[in-house]
């Protein structure tokens, strides 16, 4: 009597273990438990890479001897620089970028002579005042006439004026270049340090998670929500103030502190003391998830549902005894959870499936 149960316990252990492991070939061994989506309405979203150059910053200082009040300031935290580019108004005159192998330290007049004359030269040309073959080391009567111009277009008097001072500009290590801190008010005197800029913000590219890169001249359309992962606290900035010193807002929203978007705070920049100096040292990569002006509704799907890689994703939907896996596009998210395109509002889907038994098509 013994026997015949005894076969029939191992024959009921059998039919069990190969039903377990059916079970688990066909559903693996992620959770089984399901959720039913519901529909909402957030911002749309993108995923993309931020390949931002090697910068360096430097500080905004006016020249030696500088005087007077300010009565209009031009720039903001976030505003790109080049040569001619506005920056403040002292007494109603106003002060140009200057982005020049080395800040000017003396005046320029009438036969003077040496490399800052060439250097002033130069910047004349690039500003349309004169024309390049006037450019040299001596002060001749074309390059002295461009002087004058350029003070006729600071002051909107009517000259003459043959004598360039270096009040007449703020030094910049190069063109497009980002203010990245700005300590200046229309009442204050003319100050030494006024701010910071990094560059170059003409390197810095932006690549969509289809690989295509977005044109520089959209950026001013996305701002950025997250920074490797990290929220960027307070209000979305800009791509356009991110993208050439992304690091600063991630190490800002990790620290816990806000970033200077917009800020005019008196305190001293805290790159006062440095005429020029690395910042990032060499090229870097930034995941940044961009967010644009523009409502989208979709499924909002827990964010372990989601299997493939970013680009190729797909959910399990749960239609009684059978299962199918559909792919989905990630239009944003809500709460922290995945708004996707794809899924259909009161589907079932399986909240965590495993990846060895589910796989995305392709």
């Amino acid at each position: 009597m013994l026997v015949p149960l005894l076969v029939l316990g191992v024959l009921l252990a059998i039919v069990y273990r190969t039903d377990t492991n059916a079970v688990d070939a066909a559903t693996g061994r992620g959770r089984l438990d399901t959720v039913v989506v519901e529909q909402a309405v957030v911002p749309k979203t993108l995923r993309a890479t931020l390949i931002s150059a090697g910068q360096r910053a430097a500080t905004l200082r006016t020249a030696p001897g500088t005087a007077g009040i300010v009565t209009a300031v031009s720039i903001e935290t976030g505003s790109i620089l080049r040569s001619g580019s506005p920056v403040f108004e002292l007494d109603g005159r106003s002060v140009l970028a200057a982005a020049t192998e080395r800040p000017f330290h003396r005046p320029i007049g009438p036969g003077a002579s040496g490399p800052d004359v060439e250097m002033l030269g130069r910047l004349l040309a690039r500003l349309g005042l004169i024309d390049e073959v006037a450019v040299g080391s001596r002060a001749e009567w074309e390059l002295v006439v461009g002087i004058d111009h350029l003070w006729r277009r600071l002051s909107g008097e009517p000259g003459p004026n043959y004598v360039f001072e270096p009040s007449w500009l703020v030094w910049i290590p190069r063109d497009d270049v980002v203010v990245t801190e700005l300590a200046l008010e229309v009442g204050m005197p003319a100050p030494a340090m006024f701010g910071s800029v990094v560059g170059a913000h003409s390197e810095g590219r932006v690549v969509l998670d289809d690989g295509s890169e977005l044109p520089r001249d959209r950026w001013g359309e996305y701002r950025v929500q997250r920074v490797d992962g990290v929220a960027v606290r307070g209000s979305a900035p800009l791509l356009e103030k991110v993208v050439a010193d992304p690091g600063r807002f991630l190490g800002a929203s990790m620290s816990g502190g806000a970033v200077g978007v917009g800020s005019t705070s008196g305190a001293e920049p805290s790159g006062a003391g440095r005429d020029e100096a690395a910042s990032g040292g060499g090229q870097r990569s930034f995941q940044v998830v961009l967010s644009v002006p523009e409502d989208v509704e979709g499924a909002v799907v827990p964010l372990t549902a989601l299997l493939g890689i970013s680009g190729r994703q797909c959910v399990v939907v749960v239609n009684g005894s059978t299962h199918e896996i559909r792919d989905v596009v990630v239009l944003g998210e809500s709460n922290g959870r995945p708004v996707v395109d794809g899924v259909a509002s009161g589907s079932r889907i399986i909240a965590a499936p495993d990846p060895r038994a589910f796989r995305c098509p392709g």
